[in-house]
């Protein structure tokens, strides 16, 4: 509505009738009816919905997405459960978030816990320590709270973003549950992980880090673009930080073949633990394999005889393998894949660290905050050795998250190159330089815009807890910051100014985004309005600078009655899109510093063409 009035009100003398069909159109909107949400038949939710009495116990949403809680007799999930349990699995309701299982809540597990949560690979810490206080992350339904509280646990401290989880678990679903198990004391810590993890205080006996792998997005590569900082260098060097002096941090997810997730764990782990000094890592790790999935415990001192017996008999129960340390208990009819992966820990946990990426089809270094992209396993050389190794069976390895974002980079180019380039002869000259100049200025201007902006962004996500937060900061802070300095551009015109605005750009984007990378240990455990005005201080001289030079690039080329005006606004348009695909790929590549350093350059380049424009001397074409 407010855009609507500004466009029917200025200039203010006169209201044409394109103005007042413009306001009525954008009043329909008011109503219109909301879009009712639609989830594909291929997600989780769409399939539980047809098993027999399924109904939905409760639904909640909100800038964290969409989550359902829906309950069937016929739903009783327990992947990776030992074979060995002969008991029954209650009934359960299942936690959907934006149509994928999220968690599981069993009936009554609050007054009645299930035993069955002792037969999967993840309890194996529980039976290495005794009556311990754990820190989980992420709300899984309620089993991971009553895993803990069935293995004896004092309490537990839940870390959750999604304020939407908490309340459907603790106030939705507590008469199903029937609420949480009395002797065990819980807390859920509604904050971005490593802000919890940062803020010291409280130490644990168990950090719990589950499902680093799933069987399905991952497995494709889906997740491969996405941040995940708890599991940086930077952040497994907090979660030991904040551990007891025989503390534990346990790592569970699913094994894939060949093995990644798992590897990458133990060589993060690995370095870290390394880096602090000690005994051999190798005497610090305990490594178990489950029915397709793996739990990893690690600690800053070595394991006793006595916990190695312990982790020994919890295999003998459940008969699951011990794959490190070496020598423990093994499956009787252990095959290729179970003694590939043993080799690859041992590799992993006793090899060279600088080996690590040898002659390997994947790429499992460790990551960190500046490009944290944990799932990222793909190596470009290593595509031509999938064809040859696998023939025909190559494709479920490759992963097509970093797939479609190369190619949808590629495809920008290529667009570009048609819609951009081919009309340069036919751009009209209008007494200034045009075609080339124009065409790199603007296509300048777009790309570095996106790839400072998104990249704070990126950032933001592990300084202020959570994508949305991120999100509202970045794109508000630079687009409101721009503006300002778009307004008063026309304060820019002197040469001497229009000389510092450029690299001023690039120099006040840098230093902001080093400041903020340099005070994450002491920004993270602030609180949360510290940590938004540290953010928007820090991107926002560069953000104002940024505002000027494209409609300074305007004014000028109108000036001198350039036509290519037109163009200038769709070559901008255009890069200013694919910036996001290239902003991406830079920082999967190159990291946070890099694609900021490219952006920097890029306006840099951008002022050495501004003089051409509108200057009335030859094209360059």
């Amino acid at each position: 509505m407010i855009a609507s009035a500004f466009v029917l009100s200025y200039p203010g003398s006169r209201i044409s009738a394109g103005r007042v069909v413009c306001v009525i159109l954008s009043s329909l909107l008011l109503l219109t009816r909301p879009v009712a949400i639609s989830f594909s038949p291929y997600k989780g939710l769409a399939i539980a919905r047809k098993l027999p009495e399924a109904r939905v116990l409760s639904v909640r949403s909100g800038v964290t997405g969409d989550y359902r809680a829906l309950f069937s007799p016929g739903i009783h999930h327990a992947p990776g459960l030992s074979v060995r349990f002969d008991g029954e699995i209650p009934p359960q309701a299942a936690i959907f978030e934006d149509g994928e299982l999220r968690g599981i809540v069993p009936r009554n597990g609050g007054r009645a816990l299930p035993d069955y949560l002792g037969f999967l690979p993840a309890a194996l810490p529980y039976r290495m320590t005794s009556r311990p206080e754990v820190a989980q992350f992420s709300l899984r339904g309620t089993e991971g709270i009553l895993m803990a509280a069935g293995n004896g646990a004092s309490s537990v401290t839940v870390v959750e973003q999604a304020a939407e989880v908490g309340r459907m678990v603790e106030e939705d679903l507590a008469k199903f549950s029937a609420g949480m198990p009395p002797s065990l004391r819980l807390e859920i810590r509604r904050e971005g992980g490593r802000n919890f993890l940062a803020r010291g205080g409280k130490k644990f006996d168990i950090i719990e880090l589950a499902d680093v792998s799933s069987l399905t997005f991952s497995s494709l590569g889906i997740h491969a673009t996405g941040e995940t900082y708890l599991v940086t260098r930077q952040g497994v060097r907090d979660a030991l930080a904040r551990l007891k002096r025989r503390g534990v941090l346990a790592v569970s997810g699913w094994l894939k073949s060949p093995p990644r997730e798992s590897l990458k764990i133990l060589y993060t782990i690995r370095a870290e633990l390394e880096e602090a000094g000690g005994v051999p890592v190798s005497e610090r790790f305990v490594v178990v394999r489950g029915w397709g999935s793996f739990v990893v415990v690690a600690r800053n001192l070595p394991f006793t005889g006595d916990e190695l017996a312990a982790a020994n008999r919890f295999c003998r129960e459940t008969g699951f393998a011990m794959v490190w340390p070496e020598g423990g208990a093994r499956k009787p009819d252990e095959g290729l894949e179970e003694v590939a992966f043993r080799e690859s820990v041992k590799s992993a946990l006793a090899g060279s660290p600088a080996g690590m990426q040898a002659e390997g089809l994947f790429d499992l270094r460790p990551v960190s905050d500046d490009a944290p992209y944990f799932h990222r396993f793909l190596k470009p050389g290593s595509l031509p050795k999938f064809r040859r190794l696998l023939g025909q069976q190559w494709v479920p390895f490759m992963e097509w998250g970093v797939v479609f974002l190369a190619l949808s980079l590629a495809v920008s180019v290529v667009l570009s190159a048609v819609f951009l380039l081919l009309p340069l002869p036919f751009v009209p000259q209008g007494g200034s330089s045009g075609g080339f100049p124009v065409a790199i200025y603007f296509s300048a201007l777009g790309l570095a815009y996106m790839l400072i902006e998104l990249t704070f962004l990126k950032f933001g996500i592990l300084l202020l807890g959570d994508p949305i937060r991120a999100a509202t900061a970045a794109v508000g802070g630079f687009a409101l910051l721009s503006g300002f300095g778009s307004a008063v551009s026309g304060r820019w015109e002197s040469p001497k100014a229009r000389r510092c605005v450029f690299p001023g750009i690039g120099i006040l984007a840098m230093g902001g985004f080093l400041a903020l990378s340099r005070g994450v240990p002491f920004l993270l455990p602030a609180e949360d309005w510290v940590r938004v005005l540290a953010f928007l201080a820090a991107l926002a001289p560069a953000a104002f600078l940024m505002g000027i030079p494209f409609p300074a690039a305007l004014s000028r080329m109108a000036r001198s009655g350039s036509a290519a005006i037109p163009y200038a606004w769709g070559v901008n348009g255009f890069f200013s899109v694919a910036g996001a695909s290239v902003a991406s790929v830079g920082a999967l590549w190159i990291g946070f510093r890099g694609t900021v350093a490219a952006g920097a350059f890029l306006y840099l380049l951008a002022g050495t063409v501004f003089p051409r424009l509108g200057s009335g001397t030859p094209s360059i074409r």
